[in-house]
């Protein structure tokens, strides 16, 4: 068995899509065309016009209109926060919150149980983007310690 790599592509002759390794069907299939396996990397390939002619891979004027636009796209998009400190996430609530948030773990489990994770040495950092965190807020929310706003603004990592 060799390794081998193809390159499929559409009807315009753009590349969309490979596979590439020790194949089970080692034979170009429909719309393929092989293509080195030496040192194979796909981003060689990705958004580029084949020219049957030449055997060539080029990146055209509408896949490099597309690429600039995908990538500017990426730019703006939002970025999601990323883990933060435990201590930095504590510091995401006011005063008068944490002495709520307290007071409330104190009948409450599932604020106890969020409370005492925080707590564990072994926890270092706080995913905002998990579902934990966003099921604790809400909680919150719920139970009026915290308004949806001040949600919000805890999600996004914005101090008080």
């Amino acid at each position: 068995m060799t390794a081998k790599a193809f390159i499929k592509l559409d009807s315009t002759n753009h590349v969309v899509s490979h596979r590439a390794g020790i194949l089970q069907n080692p034979n170009p299939e429909q719309g393929e065309v092989e293509v080195p396996f030496a040192e194979f990397d796909f981003e060689n390939y990705i958004f580029k016009l084949y020219n049957p002619s030449t055997g060539e891979f080029t990146a055209d004027s509408i896949t490099q209109s597309r690429t600039a636009q995908q990538v500017a796209a990426i730019a703006q998009a939002p970025k999601p926060p990323l883990p933060i400190p435990t201590g930095n996430f504590k510091q995401l609530f006011t005063l008068a919150e944490r002495s709520a948030i307290k007071t409330l773990a104190q009948q409450d489990f599932l604020v106890q149980e969020f409370l005492s994770t925080l707590d564990d040495p072994t926890v270092l950092t706080v995913d905002l983007n998990s579902n934990m965190v966003s099921d604790y807020l809400n909680h919150l929310v719920t139970t009026n310690t915290i308004t949806a706003e001040r949600k919000t603004a805890v999600l996004a990592n914005q101090q008080p």
